[in-house]
């Protein structure tokens, strides 16, 4: 197992997280908009 600094955790996490935000924010936002229309 590699050893990583904590900062390096930090900035391997940041990534990770903007990517999967770039990958699903379309999804979420349909799915609001979505839900919105069916309660409108």
């Amino acid at each position: 197992m590699d050893t990583i600094t904590y900062s390096a955790a930090r900035a391997r996490l940041a990534d990770a997280t903007d990517r999967f935000r770039e990958d699903h924010e379309p999804v979420i936002i349909t799915r609001t908009l979505h839900a919105a229309c069916r309660q409108g």
